[in-house]
């Protein structure tokens, strides 16, 4: 099977769900996009990428999540047509009144996984900073686990929270994992009547007579892609939160295992059905090791 070229997936930047131990990720939010606030300093390592603009505003333009003292994780898209120069990363769960603003002083991409379409390949990738942040303990990560399809994840982010398009400030929900292979559709939707009748919500509009076909030929990369829809109380991806924290816990410890990547928005929200998003596989795995050891 070959995948589907889908430029009406949108390079999301989600605010989805996280939490640290002492976090609880129960709580539901009054909007569906945007899930709950979430202002403890025990998820600083959960910032914004951010660059200041001339005006002096912030422009978050994903999230990103610190897993060694200078090293931060989140989605390769993030630097398509940015300059990578005028970066930032922003500590606080407020990305306009940051506590730290600590720059960006290189980026690396996962580069060795590929598509056979135009797609991203492995969407993940990782800024180094130029000092550590103060205080900031970072995340721990680990591979991800196929084997925990049906569980609930925490996932966090500074994206879009409602159809107002407001965005800046840490939020977290809860997301469920829902394939792990196969067609992100069949993943996203279940059958292919409920694809047919959502489709001609999807924003743009889907193209009626290619819906069987990518229900039937877009494929998920094996080990690098994933499927979760919102959890109870959960919230949707968007615009954002890309690169932001997909976590459960291991051993009692809130492990990173994947990073918020794509998305679809509806006639009804800004970001609906759930998202297609980035899984640490090997390759992954190695990368991020290697990015690690580089910045030491």
């Amino acid at each position: 099977m070959t995948r589907f070229s889908l430029p009406f997936l949108f390079a999301a930047t989600v605010v989805a769900g996280c939490a640290t131990d002492d976090v609880s990720v129960s709580e539901s939010g009054d909007e569906l996009v945007g899930g709950f606030p979430v202002p403890s300093p025990t998820l600083d390592a959960i910032g914004a990428i951010a660059a200041p603009a001339r005006s002096g505003a912030i422009l978050p333009i994903c999230t990103g999540t610190l897993i060694a003292p200078k090293v931060v994780v989140t989605a390769k898209h993030c630097f398509e047509e940015v300059d990578v120069t005028r970066l930032e990363f922003f500590v606080g769960s407020d990305a306009t009144t940051p506590k730290q603003r600590i720059r960006v002083v290189s980026v690396a991409v996962e580069s060795t996984v590929v598509n056979p379409d135009d797609r991203f390949g492995a969407d993940v990738a990782v800024v180094i900073l130029e000092r550590a942040p103060t205080g900031v303990t970072p995340l721990r990560f680990a591979p991800f686990d196929a084997r925990l399809r049906g569980t609930t994840f925490s996932v966090v982010g500074y994206g879009l929270r409602n159809n107002d398009e407001e965005l800046d400030l840490r939020r977290a929900g809860t997301i469920q994992l829902v394939a792990t292979s196969g067609g992100f559709f069949q993943g996203l939707f279940g059958t292919l009547e409920a694809f047919r009748a959502a489709a001609p919500t999807i924003v743009p509009p889907f193209p009626a007579d290619q819906v069987d076909d990518a229900f039937a030929n877009a494929m998920l990369l094996p080990d690098y892609e994933v499927v979760f829809k919102p959890g109870p109380g959960g919230a949707q991806e968007c615009p954002g939160d890309s690169g932001g924290p997909i976590m459960t816990k291991v051993n009692g410890k809130l492990t990173l295992m994947a990073v918020v990547s794509e998305g679809l928005a509806s006639q009804q929200l800004v970001c609906d059905f759930g998202g297609v998003d980035a899984s640490f596989g090997p390759a992954v795995i190695t990368f991020l090791n290697q990015q690690i050891a580089r910045a030491n």
